[in-house]
């Protein structure tokens, strides 16, 4: 089965870097899945960090995800298998899996945010 990005989730991807984009329109085609971040403003990085959603605060440690006159695409993506269910480890680490295969096969060297000691973040992938 073939699947799509809605809408939303294609303008997403399109604020990433074209490697990670080369991965992810790859992932679609096989198994379904949302995504839920790519780029990010210094302030939309504060806020996630206020928030408790990253351990960078934008200004001191910059995020993989933000954008700015140096980085005009994000180097991350934060996506998960459709339907999400943020509880679903099993299902992340699966799909991580897949990812990482997938990018493995296309020469992109990706890492995966579950896989970090001190902060597991399961739908986050970033380039090395």
């Amino acid at each position: 089965m073939s699947y799509k990005y809605s809408k939303i989730s294609a303008a997403r991807l399109a604020t990433c870097d074209d490697q990670i984009q080369l991965v992810m329109n790859a992932v679609i085609k096989e198994r379904d899945c949302t995504i839920i971040c790519g780029a990010r403003t210094q302030e939309e990085q504060q806020k996630a960090f206020a928030g408790g959603f990253s351990k960078l605060d934008g200004v001191v440690k910059i995020s993989k995800h933000q954008i700015g006159k140096d980085r005009p695409k994000s180097l991350a993506v934060d996506v998960l298998p459709y339907p999400i269910n943020w509880n679903d480890v099993k299902g992340h680490t699966e799909f991580a899996a897949f990812v990482l295969a997938t990018a493995k096969k296309l020469n992109v060297n990706l890492v995966w945010g579950g896989n970090w000691n001190k902060f597991k973040d399961r739908p986050h992938f970033e380039l090395v």
